[in-house]
């Protein structure tokens, strides 16, 4: 596949759900998507029913989609050299697919990277004054570091589904998914916590509030090492952060 062809899908992915659908859901924006593959491989007839294979319903977590894409590619390609036969599988196989990745889409993105992104937002007030050039730097970091992460998996995994097709379970399990959710969750408790903490002692008129502070910033420190190190469930951390930023800004 060329360069050129491969930014094409690339851009066009980013419009998966324009043309979302209760009826087929994705199934539109997969077709735009992989459309540029087609039209490489099909003319006539032969591209009419390639383009009513991906007519079918299809739903899966938009920055995990490309995976299934990349794996309906693949085996476009294959058709048309022979090397696969059954052209009514390809929607079957994405449809496979498309439930495990929504799964871990879900889990990854919305219920865990989200609500770290937010629960930064919410300490950068603390940190720096709204309206500031430094929360103007803040905004532009937390959306570089959600933007990144996002296009990144948009790139990679169209390749990963072109290069290894329904093997692709290898490559998603080499990544450690799972792993780095934990972690990053354990984080955003700290992150919670650290705020609900802070915005009680903001609201406080001790003269030493500013100790409270740098006190609380340092245990918070202290815990982020500790949670990235050892399975501590985020329910514990949020708590821990609560309570010890407590204890620490009654104490002074």
């Amino acid at each position: 596949m060329k360069f050129l062809e491969r930014l094409d899908i690339f851009i066009r992915l980013h419009f998966l759900q324009a043309l979302w659908n209760y009826k087929g859901m994705q199934n539109l924006g997969c077709l735009f998507a992989i459309r540029p593959v087609l039209k490489r491989l099909y003319s006539g007839d032969k591209y009419v029913e390639a383009e009513k294979r991906h007519t079918q319903y299809f739903n899966t977590h938009p920055y995990f989609a490309p995976i299934c894409i990349g794996v309906a590619a693949k085996y476009e390609e294959d058709l048309m050299s022979g090397n696969f036969s059954k052209p009514e599988m390809i929607p079957v196989l994405k449809s496979r697919m498309s439930g495990p990745l929504a799964a871990v889409g879900d889990a990854f993105f919305w219920e865990t990277v989200r609500p770290v992104i937010g629960s930064l937002a919410a300490l950068s007030v603390y940190v720096s004054n709204p309206g500031s050039s430094y929360s103007i730097y803040a905004l532009i970091f937390l959306l570089s570091i959600y933007i990144i992460p996002v296009e990144w998996i948009r790139w990679m995994g169209f390749d990963w589904g072109y290069n290894h097709g329904m093997n692709v379970v290898d490559i998603l399990k080499k990544r450690d998914f799972h792993g780095s959710m934990r972690r990053i969750r354990n984080i955003g408790a700290l992150i919670i916590g650290l705020v609900s903490v802070f915005y009680v002692a903001d609201g406080l008129l001790f003269s030493n509030r500013q100790m409270i502070f740098i006190a609380i910033r340092a245990g918070f420190l202290g815990l982020l090492i500790l949670a990235t190190m050892r399975k501590w469930s985020p329910t514990f951390l949020f708590y821990l952060t609560v309570i010890g930023g407590g204890i620490v800004g009654g104490s002074l």
